[in-house]
């Protein structure tokens, strides 16, 4: 063998050295003396709170439930009355509250004021009642100034009807329309045959004459027939003596 040649040696027990240090077990260190360790003395505290905690909960929960009903958020009875001191206001006319003039739970006497209303609205309803009445009367002004002007012409048919050469009648409301209604007119008629008859009506185109012997015909019956429906003049002059004085 030469001189420089390295002999190594195979050892059959090397492949199972780790082996067997995996499988040897570790032996944890014993306690001396029996005391707990500190992490277990640690522990101790938060379990017992923990079950304290678990304790106290339904104790809570029964507190709670006994505050609630006792407390007055939920009441029964069999028989009971309720009685409110309260009582209802109005007022005779509607509107709206201005101002309240007392606070809640104030003693008031009779006749003190509690709330004032808005005055606007009846301002206004009493300028227009006024201003209703100027026009009322106006209108009682006017029909005034008609019934005298009614009872001066009264008095001077009445006067005219007592010349001899005059004939007058009045026709009755109760008798309804009649042809006098569409205007008034007057018929002459002279005792001169040479003198036509003549129809006179007063338009507001002006004055008109009619002397055609169609229209004096139409003119002469309308005025016939007025004459059978109006009063005699006994009776008309009758009716003008109940007419009620100025």
């Amino acid at each position: 063998m030469p001189d420089d040649a390295t002999i190594v040696a195979f050892r059959s027990d090397t492949a199972e050295a780790p082996t067997a240090k995996r499988a040897a077990p570790q032996k944890k260190p014993e306690r001396s003396g029996g005391m707990p360790s500190a992490a277990e003395t640690a522990r101790s505290p938060r379990r017992w709170g923990r079950w304290a905690l678990f304790a106290l909960l339904p104790l809570a929960m029964i507190v709670g439930c006994y505050w609630y009903i006792a407390g007055g958020a939920v009441m029964s009875t069999d028989d009971a009355y309720v009685e409110a001191d309260k009582v209802g206001i109005s007022t005779d006319v509607s509107g709206i509250v201005k101002r309240i003039d007392v606070r809640n739970n104030q003693q008031v006497e009779a006749g003190e004021v509690l709330f004032r209303l808005d005055d606007l609205p009846f301002r206004l309803a009493l300028q227009r009642a006024d201003a209703q009445v100027g026009i009322v009367r106006n209108d009682l002004g006017a029909l005034k100034a008609s019934y005298g002007d009614m009872q001066a012409q009264i008095k001077h048919i009445t006067e005219a009807a007592q010349a001899p050469n005059i004939t007058f009648q009045v026709i009755s409301y109760a008798k309804g329309a009649h042809p006098g209604m569409s205007g008034s007119f007057v018929h002459m008629s002279f005792g001169d045959p040479l003198d036509p008859e003549l129809v006179y009506i007063d338009t507001l185109a002006g004055d008109l004459f009619l002397e055609a012997a169609a229209d004096i015909r139409r003119y002469r019956t309308m005025f016939e027939h007025l004459q059978a429906i109006a009063l005699s003049p006994r009776e008309t002059s009758e009716e003008l003596t109940k007419a009620p004085k100025p």
